[in-house]
């Protein structure tokens, strides 16, 4: 009885173990893709070759690949179909489109399919995606302290497009005052905004503008009536975001404090910015304007006040105060 027992088992087991086999090759895909982030594009931009890798997970004698291209309301608007051809299983090879962007895309936007196809004109693999065009706003940092602004479709990864398809920013870490204990000098390092998108940070055009109504910086000033200036910010990248900050060559005098873009007799280079001796009760409350144009790749624009609100006095001649400056060395 044992032995007949041990007979009806074997076939069970076999069964089992090819009904495993079968289930672990659906878990892989036909085909592996491998294409870049793309974007952003503006309405009238030229066609753009949409080009990646297809690796095979197994071998088929007869594939075509196929882009179709709707409006997000389903028109139709192209279509594009590669020769039946063979491929080897794992072997990589390299697939274009070419992206109708100049007579195609609108502020409506995009939808791409991507099918690969075999020889009974089965989709065996497929995946899509949409494209949406820049369009600059400006926006308040107020509202998006604890939510991101979200640019949708604006840049995409086109096989990973439910995962990579957002810029995203938020304006957690910005300042409302600048936060000097000790010196008189103003300091951007506690800035941050948080950013996320396919591609990292590409760029932005950044001042602190200041008008001047007491002409406390005459180094700075325009000739205006009521004079104002824009000190240029870069923007250094982090783990978690972009922050500004000062540029890396500026200058002092180190017995007035008083800054200037340009090198002047007697002034020193710094990558600091301070503030002049002696006007401090002059600058308390005083609103300066961090205004930002075309950041990241949404172009998008905002700008946001801070306040002086420090009137310690620890910085002066050399011979008399508790810190002087006498001279920086920067890297350019």
């Amino acid at each position: 009885m044992l032995n007949k027992r041990f007979l009806l088992l074997i076939p069970f087991l076999a069964i089992s173990f090819l009904g495993c086999q079968k289930n672990n090759d659906k878990a892989i895909a036909p085909f592996s893709t491998s294409f870049s982030p793309i974007g952003p594009f503006e309405v009238g931009d030229n066609d753009y070759d949409l080009t990646g890798t297809a690796k095979p997970n197994k071998a088929y004698l007869y594939i075509k690949e196929k882009m179709t291209v709707k409006t997000k309301t389903g028109i139709m608007i192209k279509t594009q179909v590669t020769n039946l051809h063979e491929v080897t299983k794992g072997v990589a090879y390299t697939l274009t489109f070419k992206l109708p962007i100049k007579s195609s895309l609108t502020y409506q936007g995009l939808n791409v399919l991507i099918e690969f196809i075999d020889g009974s004109n089965e989709t065996v693999h497929s995946f899509s995606f949409n494209l949406m065009p820049i369009k600059p706003e400006t926006i308040n940092p107020l509202n998006y302290i604890n939510d991101y602004y979200v640019l949708e479709d604006i840049v995409v990864d086109p096989d990973n497009y439910s995962k990579k398809k957002y810029e995203k920013i938020r304006f957690d870490q910005t300042l409302d005052y600048f936060n000097v204990d000790n010196y008189y000098l103003l300091s951007l390092k506690d800035t941050n905004i948080t950013y996320e998108c396919p591609l990292p940070f590409s760029s932005c055009i950044a001042h602190l503008h200041f008008v001047d109504y007491m002409r406390i910086f005459p180094y700075l000033d325009s000739d205006e009536e009521v004079p104002t200036f824009d000190i240029p910010l870069r923007t250094i990248t982090t783990s978690s975001g972009v922050r500004f900050a000062f540029p890396t060559s500026m200058y002092v005098n180190p017995q007035t404090l008083e800054m200037s873009l340009e090198a002047r007799p007697g002034f020193v280079n710094t990558s600091n910015f301070y503030l002049p001796k002696n006007r401090c009760e002059e600058l308390l409350d005083q609103v300066f304007v961090v205004e930002v144009k075309d950041f990241g790749y949404g172009k998008t624009s905002f700008s946001w006040n801070v306040r002086y609100t420090n009137n310690n006095r620890l910085i002066g001649d050399c011979s008399s105060s508790d810190y002087c400056v006498i001279g920086e060395v920067t890297n350019g």
